[in-house]
């Protein structure tokens, strides 16, 4: 008879407990194990769960409150914290207890992402097993705490007898085929003869052998984001990275307050959310999450009466705003956007095409510009920046096109950027018509996605990106002359002389606080 175990990871505020209880009591050959943190587990839960726990068709596994991503916190170059892990685990294990009158058996950590150093932590607070993904699954090891390989449930066949380990993972919310779902297909009759067990009662069945940790315990995980190889480049893990670094060294300075470091390290803990690191669904989210990560950071400063450093105590974050041309506006811990409400048409361009947003990014290194845009023509994409918000200082020509368009004088820019498919050019305006290339940063143009960056050394834009303002557009290439094809946001009204020019007079795109 075939194993099958499913190791159900539910998002923390999952509250269809009842509905569950229906299902296992219509389904008594179902077994189940849940990853559970113990904050979660309310009056309203125990009094559902405990009873399916206490009859064995239920086991609840450990996890952490946030699922922080473990190898990042314990293997961060810039401040590593192994004992975060550690204290957190065996913080959470205690508030089980205190649930459920009993310890886990075994802990699920965030994506199933391993490192070695997790190794001792687990072995020393009794925990029997421990969620793994992205490795081969075979037998399981002998060794515990043994490393269960699960393979995610999505991936498998939906048609052939399921066997062996799998997880659902919902954490990061809901799957296209929801729990229920899924159980409904795989305890049909035809798959009726299955041998359900929950994790660690199929560990029992494998006698337990001494081994030395293995690579499983380098797992990656089931979840791509878990090994983002760019997490630690991220502005908000550098804002994450300088408060644990400043903590540490309050914790080692031989004069802290044991009260107030105990309370600066939850504000971490809740800082350390893989929510806050993994790409959002869409902007509004991503703007609520940077408030909520700036919240944490700063009461890790408070607590211990540091000074939090500027770049965190100006963090603005918003939903859309409108602005100038009915564009929506986010902003980030170092980023910030312009998006079309509706795609634009530019006047007099033969077909429909449109810049959806420019997205500006920064760190203390480089000013990266992020433009989306109609695919499927050959164009050139230019973005105007204005530094210094001075009325006429800079030029208001349009490189390449000045007969079609000409910027505000409000808006005057002193650096111009432009990128196709084969070449990028940052170039410098001297006075009001004088222009030099300045350099030919590197590029990225994805023509069927429409989606193109440029990365700029901030030796040349100076100043902080929040206070500039920006003009986008597209030129329409691979004609006689290049044509103005797309704007992202409108043209301001024009004067009679301007109207009798036929040119376009262009208004910038600014922070709301800006204009």
């Amino acid at each position: 008879m075939a194993l099958l175990c499913l190791l159900w990871i539910p998002a923390e505020n999952f509250s269809g407990w009842k509905e569950l209880e229906g299902w296992l009591s219509r389904n008594s050959q179902v077994k189940l194990t849940a990853a559970m943190t113990p904050e979660s587990l309310g009056p309203e839960a125990q009094k559902i769960l405990l009873p399916l726990v206490q009859s064995g068709r239920l086991e609840l596994a450990l996890r952490l409150a946030g699922d922080p991503i473990l190898p990042w916190i314990i293997d961060n170059p810039d401040a590593p914290r192994p004992e975060d892990a550690i204290q957190r685990l065996a913080l959470a294990r205690e508030r089980y207890r205190a649930a459920l009158g009993s310890f886990p058996a075994g802990f699920v950590p965030a994506a199933g992402a391993l490192t070695p150093a997790l190794r001792p932590a687990v072995r020393s607070l009794g925990l029997s097993w421990v969620a793994g993904g992205g490795l081969a699954p075979e037998s399981l090891p002998g060794s515990r705490p043994a490393v269960i390989p699960l393979r995610d449930l999505t991936d498998a066949p939906r048609t052939s007898r399921p066997s062996g380990f799998y997880v659902l993972d919902e954490s990061t919310g809901p799957s296209e085929e929801p729990l229920l779902s899924w159980l409904d297909r795989w305890a049909s009759d035809e798959l009726s003869a299955a041998s359900w067990a929950t994790v660690s009662a199929a560990l029992r069945r494998i006698p337990e052998t001494p081994a030395p940790a293995g690579p499983e315990w380098s797992s990656p995980g089931w979840s791509a984001f878990a090994s983002h190889s760019n997490v630690f480049s991220q502005p908000s893990w550098k804002l994450y990275a300088d408060a644990a670094l400043m903590l540490q060294r309050y914790q080692n300075s031989g004069g802290a307050d044991l009260k107030l470091l105990e309370e600066a390290a939850e504000s971490l803990y809740a800082a350390q959310a893989n929510r806050y690191f993994r790409p959002a669904s869409s902007p509004s989210e991503s703007a609520a999450l940077s408030r909520e990560l700036q919240g944490h950071l700063l009461s890790v400063y408070r607590k211990v009466r540091e000074r939090p450093p500027e770049a965190l105590r100006s963090l603005e974050s918003g939903a859309a705003t409108a602005t100038a041309g009915d564009i929506g506006f986010s902003q980030g811990v170092s980023w910030l956007q312009f998006m079309a409400a509706a795609p634009p048409l530019a006047p007099g361009a033969t077909r429909q095409l449109s810049i959806d947003s420019l997205r500006v990014e920064w760190n203390e290194q480089d000013t990266a510009f992020i433009f989306r845009f109609s695919p499927g023509e050959d164009l050139e994409l230019h973005a105007y920046i204005d530094l210094n918000g001075v009325t006429g200082a800079g030029n208001i020509d349009i490189i390449g096109d000045p007969s079609r368009a000409f910027i505000s004088a409000r808006d005057a820019w002193e650096y111009a950027l432009t990128v196709s498919s084969t070449s990028a050019a940052l170039h410098r305006s001297v006075g009001p018509k004088t222009l030099g290339l300045v350099t030919n940063p590197p590029f990225s143009w994805n023509a069927e996605e429409g989606s193109a960056r440029v990365t700029v050394s901030r030796q040349w834009l100076k100043g902080h990106p929040s206070r500039w303002g920006y003009v986008a557009l597209a030129l329409r290439r691979g004609l006689p002359k290049p044509e103005l094809a797309a704007i992202l946001g409108s043209e301001a009204a024009k004067t009679k002389k301007e109207a009798a020019s036929g040119r376009l007079r262009l208004i910038g795109l600014r922070s709301p606080d800006r204009l």
